[in-house]
């Protein structure tokens, strides 16, 4: 090092700078800015009583104490502007605010937020730079899982390249190929393309969460039909149920999917 200055004195060098990250100045969910409260339950903003994604987290069951009958509701919730789950809802936000609801902080970029976007260089750069495969941020959340949310499939396939595993799981037991099937499909093409990548890599179709939540629950869900078919063509499991002793099917049904409903029938 020494040796790198005095050279760099001798023959007029500059020394060289890291380059600095971008700074995200805006949700890149919601929009709000800097020291602002997010729009509630952005998939952003952190729970003031666990620290994970709020809109993931089971703070609410414990925190307001819901009882069976209500947190049955909850999770079977079509509209929330009725009760009792606007009532439960009501209560959550005192609740967030007694507690202190957590603000946006600009941060810079990073690996997570780079695969979600299908930003190859910046990612690739990471890589290179020595961040580690199956790094996951506080929840566990991973780049792979963030690539899959996205519909990157060629991140996807960048980062099993470079050593990811696609049974990685986060807090909660969500794999990859839980999150390739979370929302429903922009482009289902693209979606059921990444379902293949991972399931190629040795994903597991019949991973759960630890909730009893299956790839092909998650899947029904949120309608995604052209990736129901093909988890069930990979080995899905319909007839699995979840801790409330739901299967894929009722969760279709609950959700008025009705062709996927016959399909998993």
């Amino acid at each position: 090092m020494i040796f790198k200055r005095i050279k760099s004195l001798i023959f007029g060098q500059k020394n060289e700078e890291k380059p600095t990250r971008p700074t995200v100045a805006t949700c890149p969910d919601c929009g709000v800015g800097s020291g602002e409260l997010h729009d509630l339950f952005c998939t952003r903003e952190k729970c003031p009583f666990c620290g994970g994604q709020l809109c993931t987290c089971a703070c609410i069951g414990t925190v307001l104490k819901l009882s069976d009958d209500e947190q049955r509701a909850l999770d079977e919730c079509i509209d929330d502007s009725v009760p009792p789950v606007s009532e439960i809802n009501q209560r959550w936000k005192e609740a967030l605010r007694s507690k202190g609801r957590i603000p946006f902080e600009a941060f810079g970029n990073d690996p997570i937020r780079s695969a979600y976007r299908g930003e190859s260089t910046a990612l690739k750069s990471f890589l290179d730079a020595g961040y580690p495969p199956n790094a996951a941020n506080e929840v566990g959340y991973t780049a792979l899982m963030a690539a899959a949310r996205g519909e990157q499939c060629e991140i996807i396939h960048l980062l099993l390249l470079r050593g990811w595993t696609a049974n990685f799981p986060d807090h909660r037991g969500l794999t990859a190929l839980h999150w390739a099937v979370a929302q429903p499909a922009s482009d289902p093409k693209r979606q059921v393309a990444c379902v293949t990548a991972l399931v190629d890599a040795g994903a597991d179709v019949n991973a759960c969460s630890a909730e009893g939540v299956s790839v092909l629950m998650n899947a029904a869900w949120f309608g995604n039909g052209h990736a129901v078919k093909h988890l069930l063509q990979a080995g899905a499991d319909a007839s699995h149920k979840d801790t409330d002793g739901r299967t894929a099917r009722d969760l279709a049904t609950t959700r008025g999917h009705a062709d996927l409903a016959k399909l998993l029938a």
